[in-house]
């Protein structure tokens, strides 16, 4: 088998910039201007959230964790509509998790990192996953979009004393949709991912003592454990809660799969029904399902377009679209089509 973390190295690079085709030049501002109550804390954004109606994509280019940059790209026209600047905290000391690594993941394929980006915030977009530094400890929580954080971690240990349990380290994770908050916990004996309702109603549960990058999102989008060792690539979308999507797993990709076996057993790629040419050179990457399912929209490069692509569920010819590589300046990744 392939070195993993090479491999993803270069899954992770497949991430691809993205732009608007007539949004103009590569600052980003030529789709006008960006929305004042977007980039005020506690302000809703002149769309309303959970945002519809496109490609729903995020500005990587700045990890300070202190606000998700986000933009909206419709697919038709490949107009923006920034609703970043959100979940700002108000304490200097929390940061928000916008990247996997921050999450506690030593490495990860590029259809995992757009999945974990959509679970990253909540399915109700009232909260988005991040961490407190305590005293050098790390504590694991989340951020609403009034910018007040959530100490998950303190709320579920209680007081402390000098004589007792050692502070422990924790991550945020992800959300699931059923109202259900994850992070995970390092100790000198054992690392494990912790599960609790988002309410802090009841003693959080072990949800997994695996590690963490072998994760991946059911079609309801609920986190499972996923046997990376047999296949570690991870699913991409999905069509229905049976028919997943995904891409072959090589230095580069070149191949869009669906397939009805079960999440375990993808085989990667060889029990898929390949969509594109069995030919095809063209790298490929960040594939995401129409809300409607009937169209996987996918990242390639070819030789006169960089951009975005779409193709029937069931197959048939790629179509550009109008969201091209060049005016959407920072907005790097995919996070859905929603």
């Amino acid at each position: 088998m392939l070195n993993r973390r090479l491999i993803a190295a270069v899954a992770l690079a497949v991430t691809v910039p993205l732009a608007a085709a007539g949004c103009g030049g590569s600052d980003g501002d030529t789709s006008g201007p960006a929305s004042t109550s977007a980039r005020s804390r506690g302000s809703a954004p002149d769309i309303a959230l959970p945002p519809t109606g496109g490609l729903l994509v995020e500005d990587l280019s700045n990890h300070d964790g202190t606000g998700r940059r986000l933009a909206l790209v419709d697919v038709q026209t490949g107009k923006l509509t920034r609703i970043d600047a959100l979940f700002r905290p108000k304490d200097p000391e929390v940061k928000l998790v916008t990247t996997p690594a921050g999450a506690g993941f030593s490495y990860a394929s590029d259809a995992f990192n757009d999945q974990w980006r959509r679970n990253s915030i909540s399915a109700d977009w009232t909260k988005a996953v991040a961490v407190r530094d305590q005293d050098g400890v790390s504590h694991a929580g989340w951020v609403d979009r009034d910018g007040e954080f959530t100490d998950v971690t303190a709320k579920l240990s209680g007081p402390t004393s000098d004589f007792g349990r050692a502070p422990v380290s924790q991550q945020a994770v992800t959300f699931d949709r059923d109202g259900n908050f994850y992070f995970s916990e390092t100790t000198s004996m054992a690392r494990k991912v912790m599960r609790v309702d988002i309410g802090l109603t009841k003693p959080p549960t072990v949800f997994s003592t695996k590690s963490i990058s072998e994760f991946s999102w059911d079609s309801a989008g609920n986190p499972v454990d996923f046997d990376s060792e047999s296949c570690p690539g991870h699913v991409a979308a999905w069509i229905d809660a049976d028919t997943s999507v995904y891409g072959d797993w090589a230095y580069i990709p070149h191949q869009i799969y669906t397939t009805r076996t079960p999440l375990r057993g993808l085989g990667c790629g060889k029990d898929g029904r390949p969509l594109l040419p069995a030919d095809n050179e063209t790298k490929i990457g960040s594939f995401v399902v129409s809300p409607d399912r009937t169209q996987i929209l996918f990242y390639a490069d070819v030789s006169d377009f960089k951009g975005m692509f779409v193709i029937p569920a069931t197959g048939g010819a790629p179509k550009r679209t109008a969201v091209s590589w060049e005016g959407l300046g920072d907005y790097t990744t995919i996070v859905g089509w929603v």
